[in-house]
């Protein structure tokens, strides 16, 4: 009863609303982007979770005995004007449900508000599970159980009849774990090895060239970056291609000596004279050796500064580094980086697509001089509230100005294999 009312609440909130566009199939959450092992989409909220269990562990078994994927998808409406045939096509075809050469996938949905399911059919399935035979199956084995409001046993009782029906009469690929896979992986992975080796290699060298850095911070970035890469190859080493990864650590130790050799003896050589004899300054000598502005950087830590000073020519080499997560910025009227933040506040604008400005003030330490930056925050126009209230804040999504639809990505997660339909199956209500 509880359940009843909660339902009837949710339709009453929607009908409240504006008319709504119909759903695309871009609008709904594909479960298998997140977790490989879903292939149910309960958007509706309608299926207890030992139904929906058995229903995941039910597609699941299919997939793996005979490659047939398939996927249920309930919804609260599909929005005004909108086709239950044309949106689960959609959804067959733009998820890729089945084989991409078998196109052996099926699509089941529900629609609540106009009390309608759907049972899509791939190209590959149209000859095991016909039209009239899905109708059957919509018919004897979910609807009854429907219109009793057991929405649980309905749809557990027609993914196990599309079960029974594939399992005695189709002969598809089954998904298996072969050595010509495996092959295929670790090829893929070697593969993998020798780019990060050839970008790493790259970024070494350019380390090395970055003449406008002192010699002794390049190699202080040379060593972050092999022990880096050592570390991410010891962890790769523990899922096989052992020899492979450690002749590729052989060859990147090797370069790595090489131009460590070279950036200690560029540390000592002027560029005037060219001789070995730069000596590296003390903080107090250095103080002498700088500008006025980059004193005040020094003093207030934005920039540190390495000053080296010949002891045959007496020519004299600075080199700055900005300091990370420092508070002061660089001043876009003298360049000096002693450009702190003062104060913010918040602006009104005659602009009315504008909420606010929110303006950031800063002043200079050096010359004296006032900067502010904008950050301009637009009104949200409310488009796209509706596709976002029945699916983003039912999943807890995040959706955008303007719709949007559903990011997927994250751990465990997979994604279909490509198939396609044209249009096969059955319609049936309860």
């Amino acid at each position: 009863m509880k359940r009843t009312l909660l339902f009837l609440g949710l339709l009453l909130s929607f009908w409240a609303l504006p008319a709504q566009k119909a759903l695309s199939w871009e609008d709904i959450p594909n479960v298998q982007l997140q977790d490989s092992t879903q292939f149910v989409s309960d958007v509706a909220h309608i299926i207890e979770p030992e139904a929906l269990q058995r229903i995941n562990e039910t597609l699941q078994s299919l997939r793996q005995t005979h490659g047939v994927e398939g996927v249920v998808i309930t919804l609260p409406t599909i929005g005004n004007g909108g086709s239950i045939e044309e949106l689960a096509l959609g959804i067959l075809r733009g998820w890729g449900v089945g084989s991409k050469v078998d196109n052996s996938g099926f699509v089941m949905l529900i629609s609540l508000d106009s009390r309608q399911i759907r049972i899509e059919t791939g190209y590959g399935l149209e000859g095991v599970l016909p039209d009239a035979l899905c109708s059957q199956i919509i018919a004897h084995r979910m609807a009854p159980h429907f219109k009793r409001g057991d929405y649980s046993t309905g749809i557990l009782s027609g993914v196990q009849a599309i079960q029974e029906t594939i399992s005695a009469n189709y002969e598809g690929a089954t998904r298996t774990d072969g050595s010509e896979e495996d092959q295929v992986a670790e090829g893929v992975f070697n593969g993998l090895v020798v780019l990060l080796v050839l970008i790493l290699c790259v970024v070494m060298l350019a380390s090395y060239r970055d003449k406008q850095t002192a010699p002794e911070q390049r190699t202080k970035r040379l060593n972050r970056q092999i022990v880096s890469f050592v570390f991410i190859a010891l962890i790769a080493m523990i899922g096989g291609s052992f020899l492979f990864i450690a002749s590729a650590i052989v060859v990147l130790l090797a370069l790595y000596a090489i131009l460590r050799y070279r950036l200690s003896q560029e540390a000592l050589r002027c560029a005037t004279c060219h001789q070995n004899k730069l000596q590296r300054l003390s903080s107090t000598d250095k103080l002498s050796l700088l500008t006025p502005a980059q004193q005040l950087e020094e003093r207030l830590g934005s920039v540190y500064y390495l000053v080296k000073q010949c002891d045959n020519c007496g020519a004299v080499e600075r080199y700055g580094e900005v300091v990370g997560g420092s508070p002061y910025k660089r001043c876009p009227h003298c360049g000096t980086y002693a450009m702190q933040r003062v104060g913010t506040q918040r602006l009104r604008s005659t602009d009315r697509r504008i909420a606010y400005i929110n303006r950031e003030e800063y002043h200079c330490l050096y010359c004296d001089q006032d900067h502010h930056k904008d950050d301009t925050v637009y009104r949200d126009d409310g488009s796209g509230f509706v596709t976002g209230a029945i699916i983003g804040s039912i999943l807890g999504g995040s959706f955008g100005r303007g719709g949007g639809g559903f990011s997927g990505g994250g751990f465990g997660g997979g994604g279909f294999g490509g198939g396609s339909g044209g249009g096969g199956g059955a319609t049936g209500g309860w």
